[in-house]
């Protein structure tokens, strides 16, 4: 609830780097596959993209106009530029990734439960 991030040293419990920027609560946090990264979205909308080492802010991206909360929004990570932006009925309450970045998984509040071609932006089944 205090709009910061923070990282901590699992073996000794010291925090190691805390990532202030968000005007609202934080809601989610993920880290790259390779670790280098740290994504964290706030209430806003917005969602900031962190060296995982520095702690340094890297690109913020904020949700456009209309139902950003019925969409999923695949980003250029490298350009920041949108590169999809799949319907979903409803809300949406969970999204992840396959670890070969193929496929982007969502869920709304209705329970509804999608799977996307990451690239395509095209409902696959799973």
């Amino acid at each position: 609830m205090d709009r910061t991030v923070k990282v901590w040293d699992a073996a000794s419990g010291q925090v190691l780097l805390t990532l202030n920027g968000h005007r609202q609560p934080v809601l989610c946090v993920a880290v790259s596959a390779d670790g280098s990264r740290i994504v964290s979205g706030a209430y806003e909308g917005e969602l900031k993209v962190w060296d995982a080492h520095s702690g340094r802010p890297l690109l913020t991206l904020r949700a456009a106009g209309g139902s950003p909360d019925t969409k999923v929004t695949v980003w250029d990570r490298a350009r920041g530029r949108n590169l999809l932006t799949p319907g979903h009925p409803g809300r949406i309450r969970w999204v992840a990734m396959s670890t070969d970045g193929r496929r982007i998984f969502s869920a709304s509040e209705e329970g509804i439960l999608r799977t996307w071609d990451a690239v395509s932006g095209q409902p696959r089944l799973p």
